[in-house]
């Protein structure tokens, strides 16, 4: 009996390593999504599948107590060569008025990005963005987001762009 047991867990420990001496023969799957930080920004890369071309975007997302409140990614959609910014604001917000992005220091504005749209997610504004107009955006210390909530009470969050002109570096990169 106690020569069973041994031929049994001589035959597990063997069969455990099959399969591990057959998966060196196969290339490592690539991952489908990557990020790189920079400051207070995120680079991320996704691919989706191996016949989707990979793509990037340069995001800063403002939390509260865990939550995200406000998030603003800046990518160039697949077939563009025109970058966008896409602005997410919670639900409740005054979607006729734009969201703008202002100096911080001065209150000077920088962008308008009106909203297209309100998801279960929150409300996107979004706006074609040419690079010249995002490195001035980055060179900044910090912008603020201002956008109205629909009983009109105006709301300001400040942003930091610390790390934002290396990460759209990055982008550019791919």
């Amino acid at each position: 009996m106690h020569r069973l047991k041994v031929v049994v867990a001589c035959s597990v420990i063997a069969m455990a390593g099959l399969p591990a001496v057959a998966q060196e023969d196969k290339p490592t799957p690539q991952p489908s999504e990557t990020t790189e930080t920079f400051g207070s920004w995120t680079v991320r890369c996704q691919k989706p599948s191996a016949q989707a071309p990979r793509t990037c975007e340069v995001l800063h997302t403002v939390q509260s107590q865990g939550n995200p409140i406000v998030q603003i990614a800046v990518g160039t959609p697949t077939g563009k060569e025109t970058p966008l910014i896409v602005v997410q604001t919670p639900l409740g917000v005054l979607v006729s008025q734009p969201v703008a992005i202002l100096k911080a220091q001065s209150g000077e504005p920088q962008l308008s990005v009106p909203f297209q749209t309100c998801l279960q997610i929150g409300c996107l504004a979004q706006l074609d963005i040419d690079h010249e107009t995002l490195d001035g955006l980055a060179s900044g210390q910090a912008a603020k987001l201002a956008f109205a909530e629909r009983t009109g009470r105006s709301v300001e969050i400040t942003i930091p762009l610390n790390g934002m002109s290396d990460a759209l570096t990055r982008l550019r990169q791919g």
